[in-house]
């Protein structure tokens, strides 16, 4: 998960670590125009509902 109006942590830098992952059991998830608290921005809900979302999917299954 990365805002991509970032600019002290570049978005391209997580797009890099997603790509070395050596796993396949992995998600990049950009943000339009937010910033490095996903979860301080007015999209609060969409990124905490994404959070449960990617945690429930491993925990229940």
């Amino acid at each position: 998960m990365h805002g991509t109006g970032e600019k002290i942590a570049d978005p391209e830098g997580m797009k890099e670590l997603y790509d070395r992952a050596q796993t396949d059991d992995k998600i990049l998830k950009l943000y339009e125009g937010l910033y490095y608290e996903l979860v301080n921005e007015p999209e609060q809900k969409e990124v905490i509902n994404d959070m449960l979302e990617w945690m429930s999917e491993r925990i229940l299954n």
